[in-house]
């Protein structure tokens, strides 16, 4: 990989030798914002935010041009960047294999798309290794601290959080509660607020036969909005907590509900001719491959976070 900016800022193989700071703090600016121009006064302001430059404007031409050396003598692969003048104004173009950032929600798309048709396994794949790009904060060792490159740290992040939530999501529906809980547990006591993960937690121990515990998650979770934000969680999270103390059928784990219903048809096929077969109220709102039951998909929407992604907390 060309470019690697989930966790420390390197540049890799031959572009990473000698490569300065300004060098990098350029990149990586244009990188924020690859695909589109970006104008010089920006970024020499960016670059040289610590200082003036009498001739900002050669000062700027001066690094790309060592940076667009530096690309030309890379092979040529898939994993290619350049750099293009548009007026006063350089845009840098660069495949999705060539930026961890770009490689990491190119997997994601492919996750979802594995999840939304039902095909658990390959989703699970593609999460898996989605994730495992991340090796600590995003943009880390930048050298500037611009607007923009503060808005992508904070970006980059809700999109690792709401992976994090989906692939835990995958694992509950494949029947692996237990890892789910071992997982999702320390990376919960970092995002308090997150109601996503903290209903997802609570699902996982209740699928592990541990709902008191999960019951008991709710109240610490419950008391700490009290006393931080003074007020309760979400509707989502309230009515997740109802379900389980009302032993809800509709949240027990996958397989339980299809051997259930496999129960219901024979008792069906061999119940005596006009005697009716009472089913359980929620059959017909359980599909075969459904997400988790409502009201998972209302966790954290008052608080704008996409509902459902696991990996290691960046440290």
């Amino acid at each position: 990989m060309l470019l690697t900016i989930l966790g420390p800022i390197q540049f890799h193989g031959e572009l990473g030798c000698g490569v300065g700071g300004r060098e990098m703090a350029l990149m990586t600016e244009l990188l924020v914002h690859s695909g589109e121009p970006v104008p010089i006064a920006h970024l020499a302001d960016e670059v040289w935010a610590d200082h003036a430059v009498d001739n900002p404007v050669h000062a700027v031409q001066t690094l790309i041009s060592r940076l667009r050396c530096r690309l030309s003598a890379l092979p040529h692969s898939a994993e290619s960047a350049t750099i293009t003048t548009h007026g006063r104004a350089y845009l840098l173009s660069v495949s999705d294999l060539a930026v961890d950032s770009l490689r990491f929600e190119h997997l994601l798309r492919r996750a979802r798309a594995s999840s939304n048709a039902g095909d658990l396994p390959s989703a699970a794949h593609y999460y898996e290794q989605a994730l495992a790009l991340w090796h600590g904060p995003a943009l880390a060792t930048a050298s500037t601290e611009s607007r923009c490159i503060q808005a992508e740290r904070v970006r980059l992040e809700e999109v690792r959080l709401a992976a994090i939530e989906e692939f835990a999501e995958v694992r509950l529906r494949r029947g692996d509660a237990q890892g789910v809980v071992s997982e999702l547990a320390p990376i919960v006591e970092r995002h308090p607020f997150r109601e996503g993960l903290q209903g997802l937690l609570m699902l996982a121990l209740h699928h592990s036969g541990r709902t008191a515990e999960a019951l008991a998650r709710y109240q610490r979770t419950r008391a700490v909005f009290v006393d931080e934000l003074g007020i309760d969680p979400g509707p989502g999270l309230r009515a997740l907590h109802e379900q389980m103390l009302n032993a809800d059928p509709r949240l027990a784990p996958a397989a339980s509900r299809a051997e259930a219903e496999l129960t219901q048809s024979a008792a069906a096929r061999s119940a005596p001719s006009g005697i009716p077969v009472v089913r359980t109220p929620h059959r017909a709102l359980i599909r075969s491959r459904t997400p988790l039951p409502k009201p998972y998909g209302a966790f954290g929407r008052r608080r704008g976070v996409r509902p459902g992604p696991l990996a290691p907390e960046p440290e």
